[in-house]
């Protein structure tokens, strides 16, 4: 397949330029031998480096409205689609990511995730390494790194959503569009964690960069409090197994009072 049947798209805007120097100092110390063209979209701002072409769109308030223009920019069958928090932690395997797109035209699938949030719902027969992403699954389409395929992309954004909203309601439109042909990986494909949340660096992102000497300047992004690190971990842990234990009441109660 060549390569430029996929192009990486890396969704931003201008109030997020702080990160993108970050972004692609990890990018690609860990994906160093990437073949495929890497776009960043924003509105105006330029970010200059060699392997980054920009992406312009008009000054929309909302995600899906400025990725609908900058989708529409791009010449190319496949798109991976990331976010510029999303700090890459391990290696990426090229031939492995090779390998994944080989599937979307053997399968004729529209999307096939490379982060396991979720898990895939069933098995694929004859292929360990992915699954279906079935109907009605929750979170079934997100913007976790995917490759998807373009046209199928553009077809479930609706200009005006969220990228929240967007993760809601195209899940819910592509149980309709696209019910059998929607896959993920069982181990993710890409490693990163997730950088920024409400608009500030987590303080877990901050440790990890500093590990690589990497310190992002709090005075144009600040970190989230303590406190504000302590509650989103306990409200991460009551989603997990812990819901199992605890009756529902005192969850409840629980979520009620970190949540302020």
């Amino acid at each position: 397949m060549k390569k430029n049947n996929l192009f990486v798209y890396i969704s931003s805007f201008d109030d997020y330029s702080d990160i993108w120097p970050i972004f692609f100092q990890c990018f690609f110390k860990y994906w160093n031998d990437c073949p495929y063209q890497v776009y960043l979209g924003s509105v105006r701002k330029k970010f200059d480096h060699s392997q980054v072409k920009m992406l312009h769109s008009n000054a929309h308030s909302n995600w899906s409205s400025r990725a609908i223009e900058h989708l529409s920019q791009i010449e190319s069958t496949y798109v991976l689609l990331m976010l510029e928090d999303y700090m890459l932690s391990k290696k990426v395997n090229t031939e492995e990511i090779a390998s994944l797109l080989e599937l979307m035209d053997t399968y004729d699938l529209n999307a096939l995730r490379l982060y396991p949030d979720p898990l895939p719902s069933r098995g694929m027969s004859g292929q360990p390494n992915i699954g279906f992403q079935d109907m009605g699954q929750l979170n079934r389409t997100n913007t976790h790194a995917t490759i998807w395929r373009r046209e199928a992309l553009l077809d479930l954004i609706r200009p005006g959503e969220s990228l929240w909203e967007f993760e809601i309601n195209a899940s819910i439109r592509s149980n309709n569009t696209y019910p059998g042909s929607i896959c993920g990986v069982w181990k993710p494909a890409i490693d990163y964690y997730m950088a920024i949340g409400k608009g500030k660096w987590f303080r877990s992102a901050l440790r990890k960069l500093a590990k690589e000497e990497i310190f992002p300047n709090l005075s144009l992004r600040p970190a989230e409090t303590p406190y504000t690190e302590v509650k989103s971990f306990i409200l991460k842990w009551l989603g997990k197994p812990v819901r199992a234990i605890l009756p529902l009441h005192v969850r409840q109660q629980l979520k009620r009072f970190f949540s302020f």
